[in-house]
């Protein structure tokens, strides 16, 4: 069957073609005209696949879109294009005048010159899937109020404007012209609800990721939202990563290839991240993290106050001494909640000053916190390096932070790079090839075991 998808290298677009491609058998014409909200790094994982086509298409276009139906031949239309935000059209309404309804229109007219002149068993399958809003419905009164499919249109702004006139556009084509059209009005998940946004960063780490999500879907008090920013994982990654988000809920994912590996392209990922939290608080955590106690959120935000402004994991007292970060009272980010208001006046960076000094990601939000008179607050860790840890005492080199004699959270600890040096052993130090491949394998094996090792803990605490 061939799916023609407009707006598929749009956030929800983007995933809709992850699925098909990867789940069913189907093919799929990707039609996008690639304005601000497109990204193709979305479809990656894709792109190569003989049953992906894209094509760079305006949808108020009649002739590319009709050579996109004659040249395609699709069975079904799923029509997700739109300019979206309601933000957005309050500043600038005419793009979405032009595009949610004229270029609904001419998509609706080539779609039915095509159906039209379908055999008979294609033209009785096929169906125009709109795409729509609940926000066409209006205003919800309260907590219980609820729109159902005979709630009366009233929307009220231009977005929802533009959105409820394509749905009766569509709805007038199915009346008039018998053409076979579906409208569903997708629930918008208003991540505004949530207090706290968690980020991360993924870079062929989403086993990680999926462990990271189920320690906060089982363990977090209050209402999250978590972004993660995919920074250059390779196709088998980003499938496993797109498994794993549809598990969970409040969950965005957002796509860049990183220029400069290490600490400065993780950095880079971390900057645009902080920029997209709107909630009272942020966390950011190693995608290599899992937490480990029940309400950890609200313990984080109970250490804040008018001079601590950010909370959260730092070293081992044995490495701060190394870093030369003994006496600084102060987190590092492999778990750590902060203000974000108080974050952005700041005008932090995760970018380090000279990597050459041995400076690393994050660094720098010391001295940006501490000349502004604000404090943090420290979460330590035992490694299991130098300390025995039941839990934990089969792993190599993995953190275990406490508060208050209670196990908070642990870091793994070169999680994207398995074959790390930790694994090194003196008989194989300096066997070259060999020496690699057996600690990729002892690495592989290590992360499993502290995979469980967190999902036993996780679990107690569940009883």
């Amino acid at each position: 069957m061939q799916l023609l998808v407009t707006g598929g290298a749009g956030f929800i677009g983007s995933a809709v073609i992850r699925h098909i491609i990867n789940n069913t058998n189907h093919s799929v014409i990707n039609v996008d005209k690639l304005t601000y909200a497109g990204n193709l790094e979305s479809l990656t994982s894709v792109e190569n696949n003989a049953r992906y086509t894209f094509e760079q298409v305006d949808i108020c276009d009649a002739n590319e879109i009709k050579r996109v139906f004659n040249e395609h031949q699709p069975d079904i239309v799923m029509h997700l294009a739109a300019e979206s935000h309601v933000d957005r059209s309050i500043d600038g309404p005419g793009e979405f005048i032009q595009t949610n309804i004229i270029g609904t229109y001419v998509l609706l007219e080539e779609a039915r010159d095509y159906w039209s002149n379908l055999d008979s068993d294609k033209k009785d399958n096929f169906r125009f899937h709109h795409v729509s809003t609940d926000e066409v419905y209006g205003d919800l009164k309260g907590t219980d109020d609820l729109f159902t499919e005979d709630t009366p249109y009233a929307p009220s702004s231009p977005y929802s404007a533009a959105k409820a006139s394509s749905d009766h556009l569509v709805r007038a084509w199915q009346r008039t012209f018998k053409l076979p059209t579906l409208i569903t009005n997708s629930l918008k998940v208003d991540f505004n609800e949530s207090i706290i946004t968690i980020l991360t960063v993924n870079y062929n780490t989403s086993e990680f990721i999926d462990l990271m999500l189920f320690s906060l879907s089982s363990l977090t008090k209050n209402s999250y939202q978590v972004i993660i920013c995919d920074n250059g994982s390779n196709q088998e990654e980003l499938i496993n990563l797109d498994k794993v988000v549809q598990k969970y809920e409040n969950i965005e994912v957002i796509f860049r290839i990183q220029s400069i590996h290490g600490s400065i392209g993780h950095a880079e990922a971390l900057d645009l991240l902080i920029k997209k939290s709107n909630t009272q608080y942020t966390v950011v955590m190693d995608s290599d993290c899992a937490l480990l106690i029940k309400n950890w959120d609200q313990l984080l935000i109970n250490q804040l106050n008018t001079n601590i402004k950010i909370a959260g994991t730092c070293e081992p007292l044995e490495r701060q001494e190394k870093s030369k970060r003994v006496g600084k009272n102060f987190p590092l980010p492999f778990t750590v909640l902060f203000e974000t208001e108080t974050y952005k006046k700041l005008d932090l960076s995760c970018m380090p000053n000279d990597l050459y000094k041995g400076e690393d990601t994050c660094w720098m939000w010391e001295e940006g916190y501490i000349s502004s008179g604000y404090s943090g607050f420290n979460i330590y860790a035992k490694s299991t390096r130098t300390a025995y840890i039941k839990e934990f005492n089969k792993i190599v080199g993995c953190d275990i932070y406490y508060v208050n004699n209670n196990i908070f959270s642990t870091h793994f600890g070169r999680g994207g790079t398995i074959g790390a040096a930790k694994y090194k052993t003196w008989f194989y130090r300096y066997i070259p090839i060999i020496s690699k491949v057996i600690r990729k394998r002892y690495g592989l094996k290590q992360r499993g075991l502290w995979i469980q090792a967190c999902k036993n803990i996780i679990n107690q605490e569940l009883n």
